[in-house]
């Protein structure tokens, strides 16, 4: 589950922030155009099924992962900034994000027998200085919203359970 950051500059550059199941344990990552591949192990395991809260903020010349305890938010499994070098404005100008449930491996094969049961979103909001909303219809690039596919996938890998413009959203992926 994890957050795509991008903006339109000289180029479109693109990195992903969020969490990830790899070599047997729930740990935090960063890939893309401004950082290449970065996952770490969490400072609290994370359990399947539990109820987190995922915080992505661009703070000055960094973005900010936060991965709290969905119940009391006490517990801060992940906290980490990476620099994204100037590319986005701290104000958010220009600035896309696409909140995603996605599930492929490096080889994009798609009968590798990995899935997501019943995976979800809710209560989630677009923040600014100025105020916040929930993803809407109104805050949403529609063609961005809901199933859509790779290349080499089809719509069959995923099923939707529910869906409400992206404020809540509960999925399953088999590959």
């Amino acid at each position: 589950m994890f957050f795509t950051v991008g903006r339109q500059g000289t180029t479109y550059k693109s990195n992903d922030y969020g969490i990830g199941y790899y070599n047997g344990s729930w740990k935090g990552f960063a890939s893309g155009d401004l950082t290449g591949w970065l996952a770490e192990a969490p400072n609290y395991t994370i359990s399947a099924g539990q109820n987190i809260y995922m915080h992505i903020a661009i703070v000055g010349d960094y973005v900010r992962l936060r991965v709290l305890d969905g119940n009391n938010f006490s517990k801060v499994f992940w906290d980490k900034s990476y620099y994204h070098y100037s590319y986005f404005p701290s104000n958010g100008s220009g600035v896309h994000f696409n909140r995603q449930i996605t599930l492929c491996d490096t080889d994009e094969v798609t009968g590798t027998g990995l899935y997501f049961k019943n995976a979800s979103f809710s209560d989630s909001y677009l923040y600014s200085p100025t105020g916040y909303a929930r993803y809407s219809s109104n805050n949403t690039n529609p063609d961005r919203r809901g199933r859509f596919k790779a290349d080499w996938t089809n719509y069959s890998n995923v099923t939707v359970h529910s869906s409400s413009a992206w404020y809540a959203e509960k999925i399953s992926i088999e590959f």
